[in-house]
């Protein structure tokens, strides 16, 4: 994501008054406070009075002032950037046009191969721009009342530029850019986590490597129940992969020509690119409807006990110790902000989406060694482990 730039010209939040970044639930405002409505829209604090007595002098007010305070100035869950990011339901006529193709996955012909029978697909680059991800740290200052809080309102930043494009067909090379979004903004998304950044710089980007998948199906999958939330489509055969790419999983073709030799319809079960698992996670968290903080916590869960699962050791030792702090700060979140000290059943829930991503990734596995054991995939890896559990 690129960082925001103030020009000399910039504009105004009109909640705040501070610098804005962009168009934000159908007004001009920051981050700070699109985060904010996003996370205060329909909770308790639209009922509430104000608390300080004092909100029209203050530049930030009470949360019930500010909630009242966006809404008066336009802001609207029915403007989930609508007025920002266009649809666009016209195929691109090139990856360029698409996304720009990706620059840190190499293929190299098979003539060039270290196997005349292989592509060979290099991901050394997309490595050493993750690893520069993570010593660099937060790109943009973010603040919150716990970690949670933080990872969410870090997590906010990403998803306030949500832009959805339409694909009826999927190559290598957008395939290499979905492994490339989400490796590299699973890595962007755990800077804003302070404990995990105490941890040396080799196991950071372990984790880092080893999580972005199961972080991404799960993103995905929200996505696409926000996106059908809001009423934007409502065939569920339509889903959200990627970076943030429109496909109708009953009609898209995906090439397999770089992936394999066999027809589509022969690898389809070694691939599960049209896996049923999405279709019931998606419809899932359409009723379930998780908040920001809510959904934060379901991706930290996801990724630290998968994390900890697969190394064990050390890294299961800090995955451990992360889930404690964070389930300590939902609690928090549930009890003294949402003020519902009784949330096992929601928790259930919440977990429940996550097994059912956790299930398929188990289903995979047998999948894979399959694959392997028949040489189904004509592809060969500079870095396998980075792959592991995806299918591939």
């Amino acid at each position: 994501m690129s960082k925001c730039m103030v020009t000399p010209n910039f504009t105004l939040c009109k909640v705040c008054a501070q610098p804005a970044n962009g168009n934000h639930f159908g007004i001009q405002s920051c981050r700070a406070c699109a985060a904010f409505f996003r996370r205060a829209a329909h909770s308790k604090w639209g009922s509430q009075p104000c608390r300080s007595h004092n909100c029209e002098r203050k530049l930030i007010p009470c949360k019930p002032c500010r909630l009242k305070r966006c809404q008066e100035q336009g802001m609207s869950t029915s403007n989930f950037q609508f007025n920002r990011d266009i649809l666009k339901r016209i195929l691109p006529r090139s990856v360029e046009m698409f996304v720009g193709k990706p620059e840190s996955v190499i293929f190299c012909d098979s003539s060039e191969s270290v196997s005349s029978e292989k592509t060979f697909i290099n991901v050394q680059k997309l490595i050493d721009n993750t690893s520069a991800i993570l010593k660099n740290g937060m790109e943009t200052p973010v603040s919150g009342r716990n970690q949670l809080q933080k990872l969410a309102n870090g997590f906010g930043g990403f998803t306030s530029q949500v832009s959805v494009k339409f694909l009826k067909t999927m190559s290598k090379d957008e395939t290499a850019d979905c492994w490339e979004y989400y490796i590299t903004t699973t890595a962007r998304w755990l800077t804003f986590f302070d404990e995990f950044r105490l941890l040396p710089d080799e196991l950071q980007l372990k984790i880092a490597l080893a999580v972005w998948h199961v972080w991404g199906r799960l993103e995905k999958h929200a996505i696409t129940a926000l996106l059908r939330k809001q009423n934007l489509f409502s065939d569920r055969h339509m889903v959200v992969v990627g970076r943030n790419v429109l496909i109708n999983l009953e009609e898209f073709d995906y090439d397999h020509t770089w992936l394999t030799k066999y027809p589509p319809e022969q690898v389809e079960f070694f691939t599960g690119v049209k896996s049923m698992e999405l279709y019931e996670s998606v419809d899932y968290l359409i009723d379930l409807e998780p908040t920001q903080v809510e959904l934060t916590y379901m991706l930290a869960q996801i990724s630290f006990q998968y994390a900890g699962q697969r190394f064990q050791g050390e890294i299961l030792k800090a995955s451990e110790r992360f889930q404690q702090i964070l389930s300590n700060d939902l609690h928090d979140y549930y009890v003294n902000e949402l003020e519902k000290p009784r949330y096992s059943e929601r928790l259930a829930k919440m977990m429940k989406v996550n097994n059912m991503i956790q299930r398929h990734v188990r289903e995979i596995r047998p999948r894979a060694d399959l694959a392997r054991t028949f040489d189904i995939f004509s592809v060969e890896f500079s870095h396998p482990e980075v792959f592991h559990d995806t299918g591939f």
